[in-house]
């Protein structure tokens, strides 16, 4: 009733008292009177409220939502890496210039021939040259060497 009171006070302020007292006259006894929502609408008018009636015994209650089921993960194997296989050249000469030697070698099916010294890297091996007849490909503890006029 408080809030009633303070609204009629704040509209008096607002539109003159000359305006509430009439806004009374119609009302009647001086109640204010509040409408329901659906005052004036005909039963008639309700269609989808006869149509499903809230309290029917054919109305079920929502089924509960699904649980999400836990899909399996794949675990993934780590993939084991495919060693390099030995780089497929030959061995035409070991050239020793200043106390350094170069390797010429030359890759099947290629026409270029390649100089490689000790610590050069060819097709992930590394290189070492260990005597003028002699080139030999390291890599993770594999070996594989090339001598000059071995027999085939």
């Amino acid at each position: 009733m408080r809030s009633v009171t303070g609204l009629l006070a704040l509209l008096i302020c607002l539109v003159g008292p000359g305006a509430i007292t009439a806004a009374n006259a119609e009302i009647g006894d001086g109640a204010l009177e509040l409408g329901l929502p659906l005052d004036g609408t005909a039963v008639t008018d309700l269609t989808e409220t006869r149509a499903r009636p809230l309290f029917a015994p054919s109305r079920r209650q929502l089924p509960p939502p699904a649980v999400p089921v836990a899909r399996p993960v794949a675990v993934r194997q780590p993939v084991q890496p495919v060693p390099l296989p030995p780089p497929d050249i030959q061995l035409l000469g070991v050239i020793a210039i200043g106390g350094e030697m170069t390797a010429l070698v030359s890759s099947p099916g290629s026409d270029r021939m390649l100089r490689l010294k000790s610590g050069d890297h060819y097709q992930g091996w590394t290189a070492t040259i260990s005597d003028l007849k002699t080139l030999e490909f390291q890599l993770d503890g594999r070996n594989r060497t090339f001598r000059l006029f071995e027999p085939e």
